[in-house]
């Protein structure tokens, strides 16, 4: 199997410094932590998870 074909999906993404919010959150490891937030449609939106603690094992969905 070739993995050489590349799909463009995004375009005309936004260059200026973005406006950033920023969540913090516990997890025993059994539950899961969620958070909302509101966005527009056309919005561009970063998502991204850490563990802070050597045995956290970020996952998102």
């Amino acid at each position: 199997m070739s993995l050489t074909t590349l799909e463009r999906i995004a375009q005309n993404a936004p260059t200026n410094a973005p406006d950033e919010t920023v969540y913090t959150g516990d997890s025993n490891g059994q539950s899961a932590f969620e958070q909302t937030f509101s966005a527009d449609a056309g919005d561009w939106v970063t998502v991204g998870v850490r563990g802070l603690s050597g045995s956290f094992d970020p996952m998102s969905r």
